[in-house]
């Protein structure tokens, strides 16, 4: 509850290791706000990389840069020449999450100020779009065919092909569910629950096997893996 209106929020933890890199691109969405996270210890992240995704991927959405200062060590970061080049860099911000830090509380803060002032928020919705997005969301299934789908908007007062596919683009922006439109496998299904979605990703790439082949797999290790994640 922020000045007295209600809002919900999707969270994405994204996996930092170099296996995970390739499957942002699935996850990165347009209407977010991105949280870097540093760990000022090891000193290896690749601010300029992350930012470039980031604006490349998520149609410019806004980015918070948090400094994880474990065991008290600090790291300056140029934030004037970042900011000079990625205009979506908002503010970095430090604290220690180890400790009960009361920087903490500041970064929080200026999360939730952030949100609050992402430009979709508070924009009134179509009833058809509610009742769409409530009959996804009570739907216990992980995932269901994009006929299923279409057949669920039109039972809710949808008649055009194209504003379907314009409601599930909106709802896979926000978190919602994932449908992705421009994928030739994936087109003709949505994933009612994101962290399944992720899940079965993770799922594959953790996989010894896959591992010990350098990130590759074959279509039965996809199955078996996702097999596993329906459990």
């Amino acid at each position: 509850m922020e000045n007295g209106r209600e809002f919900r929020v999707n969270i994405w933890d994204f996996g930092g290791q170099e296996i995970y890199h390739a499957t942002h691109q699935f996850f990165l969405t347009k209407r977010s706000l991105y949280a870097l996270v540093a760990d000022n210890r090891k000193e290896d992240t690749n601010f300029y990389r992350w930012l470039n995704v980031v604006e490349l991927l998520s149609d410019s959405s806004p980015v918070l840069i948090v400094k994880n200062e474990k065991s008290d060590r600090t790291r300056e970061i140029n934030e004037p020449q970042l900011k000079g080049q990625f205009n979506n860099l908002k503010e970095t911000l430090a604290t220690n999450l180890a400790k009960n830090d009361q920087r903490l509380n500041n970064v929080i803060k200026e999360i939730k100020h952030q949100i609050t002032s992402l430009p979709h928020l508070g924009t009134p919705l179509p009833k058809t779009w509610v009742k769409v997005r409530e009959t996804l969301e009570n739907d216990p299934r992980n995932y269901i065919s994009l006929d299923e789908y279409l057949n669920i908007c039109q039972q809710n007062g949808f008649t055009r092909h194209e504003d379907k596919l314009q409601l599930s683009g909106y709802l896979h922006d926000l978190g919602v569910c994932l449908h992705f439109q421009d994928d030739r496998i994936l087109e003709k299904t949505l994933i009612l629950k994101p962290k399944w979605g992720t899940d079965a990703v993770y799922r594959v790439l953790d996989d010894p096997q896959v591992i010990n082949n350098l990130g590759k797999f074959t279509w039965e290790d996809l199955k078996k893996n996702l097999e596993g994640a329906r459990i």
